[in-house]
């Protein structure tokens, strides 16, 4: 959990090489809502955000924005105090000079579906400007190996939490392939259109697997 002022936060993470990227974000926040992406390295605070400041509320949107200086700061303050955590960010891999990662969804410890989400911005999801990546063209640049252990590493995370299916967001370190697991999500399924190598919606094999 963060605590303390904005600008403690961000002189501590200045020091840790390892932390260029930042995602504070709310505890108990979903769809990107009450996320700011911050880059504590940079000469000035800056991060990018889907919440806006309106009549002094903020509002999340569908909408990314980058903000600096008072604004990263204020938001900051806000998020700390509605019970933040922040969490490591990477440079995710790149597919046509798009960022990219994939969820995958996890049916009773079976990896039951696997949708790619690209981006010209760090945040990939669908409902922020991201879409739908060509699955073939993603795991070309993914060696076999890193795939393989990020996939396990997908079932592993899925099965420390009591559902029949979730969602596991994954992404793959541009620098050295490395998977990283980004999140569990409890609600895993809302792709409409898609379908698996059989031909099946994810809801056909999570209705299977209940029977």
């Amino acid at each position: 959990r963060v605590k303390g002022a904005p600008t403690k936060l961000i002189n501590r993470l200045s020091k840790n090489p390892d932390w260029q990227q930042v995602y504070v974000k709310l505890a108990y926040g979903s769809c990107a809502s009450g996320i700011a992406l911050l880059y504590p390295h940079y000469y000035r605070p800056r991060a990018l955000t889907t919440m806006l400041k309106i009549d002094d509320r903020y509002h999340n949107t569908y909408q990314i924005q980058t903000t600096y200086d008072e604004q990263t700061l204020g938001l900051l303050k806000f998020l700390i105090g509605e019970h933040a955590i922040a969490q490591r960010g990477i440079e995710k891999l790149e597919v046509h000079g798009l960022n990219f990662d994939v969820r995958v969804v996890v049916m009773r410890g079976e990896v039951g579906g696997k949708i790619f989400r690209v981006s010209p911005h760090a945040l990939t999801n669908l409902h922020l400007g991201g879409r739908r990546g060509d699955a073939e063209a993603c795991r070309r640049v993914i060696p076999q190996r890193h795939w393989l252990d990020g996939l396990d590493a997908c079932v592993e995370a899925a099965a420390l939490v009591d559902l029949p299916s979730v969602g596991v967001d994954l992404a793959f370190d541009r620098q050295d392939f490395s998977p990283h697991i980004l999140e569990v999500n409890a609600f895993s399924d809302f792709f409409p259109n898609w379908t698996d190598d059989q031909g099946r919606s994810l809801h056909a094999p999570e209705i299977a697997s209940t029977a």
